[in-house]
């Protein structure tokens, strides 16, 4: 089937399974029916106050009600650029001269003009949403996507995922993030349910998950990791696994495994701009640890100096012409794509280029070593050096031990000159490793 429109299935199954339940957060359940009305009310507001092709900023923290009016929006032919409610006053107003939203819509928001019944016509390349990348440098990029573009990988992703209209899928992320965002609009077009965890606590994940009957999880590694360690026993009802946003590593993988034993576990590499280019599975990751994989549906991907080129349906506008985010890897001879870094993250070490995730690789292997991130400090004659910030998987672990385990392990340029123990590493909304906020922490 070949959707257009991101919410266009929601036409079909308000009437075919209207009394379904599509979305649930804390104590509130929507159906198809209570969800195809409420964001077509919102989109007839939008439609009375402002013009197709206006952009507005979307500020919600209850993720069912910035799904309604994300849907109501889209509609409307109206662009919202999803913003986290955390994300301080003085970013809020960077991203605000960067796009020029004609309305911001927060909790406190309401309508006041009235419905109308006329909507405008939205077309398959009409721009439905404005993403913020998840970057880990300064302020977020808006990568303006249409709705043919997103919609093109749903029926790639339920065979790949193996998710289908029976599931119910569980969601532990800000919306914010796009590969949630995504999820959950593909499990709408799949027309199964989608469960929003009520906090941010994995505790409260494992008896949600056990409480719903949640057959399909989408996480990043990071969420992955906080939840193994509070499950006490095997789940047999979960039969997708999900995860992105940075590399999985053979120890969940294995975790993951024994605590879903009936789960088929998938990895993809994707970005906001280029959208799904690789995924692997959990077999696949054991004989490939580092690799993200091979060429997901539709898509072709190759080197230009050690730079990813993708030629794929999958890609936002802006980038069809140049379709690279600098992100860089190679390829092995069966076609699988290790990804090393981006271009720009790059650390300049006396004239020599490091890549970060090199030696992050190589650290994770340490024993005592939970989590581990490098990054460039600005040097008088070295032009960078290399800190290494630490959290510990096991106390006893010292300096000494990680200098002499780098003396082992990594060639002389390699080895961080600062090493700092820290309890955990920051993230963005994605789960991502915030290095923009480690140099603050020197």
């Amino acid at each position: 089937m070949i959707l257009l429109l991101i919410y266009e299935n929601l036409f079909k199954w308000k009437e075919t399974q209207p009394d379904k339940l599509a979305l649930a957060y804390a104590d509130t359940m929507v159906s198809y029916r209570e969800l195809y009305e409420k964001s077509s009310a919102i989109a007839r507001s939008f439609a009375a106050t402002l013009k197709k092709g206006d952009k507005i900023v979307l500020i919600k923290k209850n993720p069912l009600q910035q799904m309604l009016w994300f849907l109501g929006a889209a509609m409307a032919g109206v662009i919202p650029v999803l913003i986290d409610i955390e994300t301080p006053e003085g970013v809020r107003e960077q991203i605000s001269q960067l796009i020029k939203p004609t309305l911001f819509i927060d909790e406190a928001f309401f309508f006041s003009a009235p419905l109308t019944s006329a909507l405008p016509q939205v077309k398959k390349e009409d721009v439905f949403l404005g993403a913020l990348t998840s970057g880990t440098t300064g302020i977020p990029k808006v990568i303006w996507r249409d709705h043919e573009s997103w919609s093109a990988a749903f029926s790639h992703q339920s065979e790949v995922f193996h998710i289908g209209p029976n599931d119910n899928l569980y969601l532990a992320g800000s919306l914010v993030y796009t590969a949630n965002l995504n999820s959950c609009l593909h499990m709408l077009y799949e027309g199964g349910t989608i469960y929003f965890a009520k906090r941010k606590t994995p505790k409260t994940w494992v008896n949600e998950i056990e409480a719903f009957g949640i057959t399909s999880i989408f996480m990043v590694p990071s969420h992955y990791q906080l939840l193994l360690k509070v499950l006490k026993k095997p789940s047999h009802t979960i039969k997708s696994i999900v995860s992105a946003g940075a590399k999985i590593q053979v120890p969940t993988v294995k975790d993951l495994m024994v605590y879903f034993p009936n789960a088929h576990i998938t990895e993809y590499y994707g970005t906001s701009e280029l959208g799904h280019i690789t995924f692997i599975t959990a077999k696949e990751l054991l004989s490939k640890p580092d690799s993200v994989g091979r060429t997901f549906p539709m898509v072709n991907f190759h080197l230009k100096e050690d730079e990813i080129w993708v030629d794929s349906p999958y890609t936002a506008p802006a980038y069809r012409n140049h379709p690279t985010v600098g992100d860089i890897g190679k390829i092995d001879v069966e076609g699988y794509l290790y990804l090393f870094g981006r271009k720009n993250d790059m650390i300049n070490k006396g004239g020599t280029k490091i890549i970060p995730s090199h030696i992050e690789k190589v650290l994770i292997d340490c024993e005592g070593i939970e989590e581990v991130a490098i990054i460039g400090k600005k040097h008088a004659s070295k032009g960078e050096i290399l800190v290494a910030y630490i959290v510990k998987k096991d106390t006893k672990l010292t300096s000494h031990q990680l200098k002499e385990y780098c003396r082992n392990h990594l060639l002389k340029h390699e080895r961080p000159q600062k090493i700092y123990f820290i309890e955990k590493l920051p993230r963005n909304t994605s789960g991502k490793i915030d290095r923009e906020q480690l140099k603050f922490f020197i």
